[in-house]
């Protein structure tokens, strides 16, 4: 059996770090009942109000006429964006396709990514079937989402994530609603957004390497690695590290940087560990410049299932600070106690002439032995056991 874990492990293992700490994330929402943002978390950047587009006619922009309350779970309800849509194809000209436009600015020294966009959005008959999220980063040519609408007249609530955007010190951001058919009225409402929530990340201009995602995979035969970023300066490589305590660590591999810098684009990594021990397993990542210098990534925890033991504890005991048993074996053998999370916890070793019942003592390295399900690790001619133990206090 193996397990295999992207961020924590239970709560215990404290070790998925990034000390690039200066990329920090951020929130904006807008419920529409003013065009300023209603609620911001973060820092370092400023938000603009949001604005109609294209709106057709004097259409006024928020009104309550069609209330989103009670429409989906978290609707502010009363007033929301409205906008009279153009019918036709995508136009993002003058008096073409209507849209919903906000903008972010970073302070000096920064820049700004989006990572999650959410809305709720109403159309009607004549109204948009489509809309499309389009920004600055790459002059509002291609597309960073895609969805059709039902034009139904009912409220609908959508959540995506976002991914490839490149980082800019002020972004601008178009949401256009098109492929209404029939005749739209002039100055009447036909498309209606509530809602707006957006999330990102705010990341310093000197950042050597912006990570996008990194996942752990681990089969019968071995345990894959692959991770991506959408940004790189001066990057030489990185440098693959695995530890079976989660403190020393030896490279076991390198893999070259692709440094590319296409507008949009993601550099896809992988590393194979092609002959894994059996056992807790910690992976780390380090970005290495051309310069020599290192930059540490993420840590990621992957657990891989042991044979039995062959023998069975007796005489099994435990005290504040230890655990004490019998166990058959002949030879040199070495007892590991880790917790189910894999936190190291004490060893000693024992030796035997002949095959017979060996008391063992394992102290607690530090802490106290509480209740709870521990792992035992019998390292013996090159094998190693394991055997679950629940002590009961």
């Amino acid at each position: 059996m193996w397990f295999c874990f992207s961020s924590f492990f239970l709560g215990v293992i404290l070790l998925f770090s990034q000390k690039i700490i200066a990329q920090t994330t951020y929130a904006v929402y807008w419920s529409m009942q003013t065009p300023t943002p209603t609620a911001v978390t973060g820092s370092i950047f400023q938000v603009s109000e949001v604005t109609p587009g294209n709106n057709f006619g004097n259409t006024q922009f928020l009104n309550g006429s069609s209330s989103s309350s009670g429409a989906y779970p978290g609707a502010s309800g009363e007033l929301n964006a409205s906008l009279a849509a153009r019918t036709g194809p995508l136009n993002k000209g003058a008096n073409g396709s209507a849209y919903l436009s906000f903008s972010l600015s970073a302070a000096p020294g920064y820049k700004l990514s989006l990572s999650s966009f959410q809305v709720a959005i109403r159309s009607t008959p004549t109204g948009p079937q489509n809309y499309s999220l389009y920004s600055n980063a790459d002059a509002f040519s291609a597309p960073l989402l895609n969805q059709s609408i039902l034009p139904n007249g009912v409220w609908q609530f959508v959540q995506l994530p976002l991914i490839g955007l490149q980082p800019k010190s002020s972004l601008e951001f178009r949401l256009y609603g098109y492929n209404g058919v029939g005749v739209a009225a002039i100055n009447v409402a036909n498309w209606r957004l509530d809602d707006l929530r957006i999330e990102g990340t705010i990341i310093p201009e000197s950042l050597p390497v912006l990570w996008q995602y990194t996942t752990i995979s681990s089969f019968p035969e071995l345990v894959k690695l692959e991770w991506g970023t959408t940004a790189e300066e001066n990057s030489k490589g990185f440098a693959i590290l695995r530890s079976q305590t989660g403190s020393d660590y030896t490279q076991i591999g390198f893999i070259p940087s692709t440094m590319s810098n296409e507008m949009g684009f993601t550099n896809r990594y992988q590393f194979i560990d092609s002959f894994p021990p059996a056992g807790p397993l910690f992976y780390k990542l380090l970005q290495i410049d051309w310069g020599g210098k290192i930059n540490e990534g993420f840590i990621r925890y992957c657990y891989r299932e042991f044979p039995a033991a062959t023998s069975t504890l007796t005489n099994f005991k435990t005290t504040s600070t230890s655990i004490n048993f019998s166990y058959s074996f002949i030879g040199e053998a070495s007892f590991y106690l880790y917790t189910v999370g894999g936190i190291f916890l004490g060893r000693t070793n024992r030796f035997s002439n002949f095959k017979q019942d060996v008391a063992v003592q394992i102290e607690i390295a530090r802490g106290e032995l509480k209740s709870g399900t521990y792992l035992l690790l019998v390292h013996q001619k090159g094998i190693i056991f394991s055997k679950k133990i629940t002590v009961i206090k």
